[in-house]
């Protein structure tokens, strides 16, 4: 398992190395395009900025297996990539901006079940996902960024807990199946501040 070359300088913290090499400006999977499945190497604690960003590329990676170590997932990490199933750490805190942008093929059983360990969402991290038709984000949610679930065409509930203290633009725009948004019971007040323009379908629960 060669992990010469892997660069990871650009993530928010030290990590174990990935099984990866920089190919021109990105880090992609050395050698494993044509797996079915990519485990994470266990001690890994934060994904690198691109690392499996195969934009142009021909791939048939479908699922990717998180070691319980991972708490972070870089910018543009899986960024258009053909993945259908994650098996997300239940240490993982944060997911950068453009993380899995494009993938279009995420279906998680229908519902995107976020680990109950995550604090940030980052910008256009799930824009264009079209499959899953439901998101619960978990009590330990701080922040979601700008269009975070944009043109998820298939969303048609979610639910968002009281502990939530920032909401970006537009998280929502083109998701033209979304019927509901779901919030804790007496909470109204406060999601009118976040989602001024989503008010109509507020449901508190």
């Amino acid at each position: 398992s060669d992990t010469s070359g892997t660069d990871c300088s650009d993530s928010m913290v030290p990590i174990t190395p990935l099984r990866l090499v920089p190919i021109q400006r990105y880090r992609q999977i050395k050698g494993s395009l044509q797996l079915k499945e990519y485990k994470i190497a266990d001690g890994t604690v934060a994904v690198c900025n691109n690392a499996f960003d195969l934009s142009g590329m021909q791939n048939n990676i479908k699922k990717i297996f998180c070691p319980n170590t991972l708490v972070a997932i870089g910018e543009y990490a899986f960024c258009n990539a053909r993945v259908k199933e994650i098996i997300w750490s239940p240490s993982l805190k944060y997911i950068g901006s453009y993380a899995f942008y494009g993938c279009s093929l995420i279906k998680l059983e229908q519902e995107l079940d976020l680990p109950q360990s995550l604090n940030y969402i980052g910008a256009n991290a799930f824009n264009g996902c079209r499959k899953f038709t439901s998101v619960s984000f978990p009590d330990s949610i701080i922040k979601i960024d700008s269009h975070a679930f944009a043109n998820c065409e298939s969303l048609k509930w979610v639910y968002i807990p009281n502990t939530i203290k920032e909401i970006g633009s537009g998280v929502f725009d083109g998701c033209t199946s979304l019927k509901e948004i779901k919030i804790p019971k007496g909470s109204h007040t406060k999601f009118e501040k976040l989602l001024p323009f989503s008010v109509d379908k507020f449901v508190e629960v």
